[in-house]
């Protein structure tokens, strides 16, 4: 039996489909695990006007978020126009990449709007800030990216 234009015809699509099917199931079968941003991914996304709007007043007041290095501790600087002593609120510190390198502290600012963070807390890589704070009822929330190195 030759093997004909007749063959290559079937032959041809046949090998494609077989190619494209083992290169997806191989994708698929991968071991490496994928997270969400957040376990309740769904409920936050409804809770997200409200972030807009306390960003919004975060802004009114000016708010500036600063992050340094300063010898052996990190240091977060945020000061507008309200007394910094009396922001009550917490610091989440997000890592994209594992969520169990998440880190939230309290916020306790001094006189001059800052606060040290012990760079133990940390493992290097890329995290974001997420400063949520309360002046005097007002709900305000700030956010950024940082580098730990």
């Amino acid at each position: 039996m030759r093997f004909t234009w007749g063959h290559a015809a079937i032959a041809i699509p046949v090998t494609i489909v077989v190619v494209f099917t083992s290169v997806l199931i191989r994708s698929m079968a991968d071991d490496k695990t994928t997270e969400l941003v957040t376990e309740d991914y769904y409920a936050q996304e409804i809770q997200f006007q409200d972030q807009i709007d306390q960003m919004k007043n975060a802004l009114e007041l000016n708010t500036q978020l600063n992050w340094s290095k300063a010898d052996a501790n990190w240091l977060l600087d945020l000061h507008g126009d309200f007394e910094a002593t009396s922001a009550e609120g917490e610091v989440h510190f997000y890592r994209p990449s594992n969520s169990k390198l998440d880190v939230t502290i309290p916020l306790e600012l001094n006189d001059a709007g800052q606060q040290m963070i012990s760079a133990n807390n940390f493992e290097k890589g890329k995290y974001q800030i997420q400063v949520k704070w309360n002046i005097d009822g007002t709900e305000c929330y700030l956010e950024k990216n940082i580098f730990i190195h």
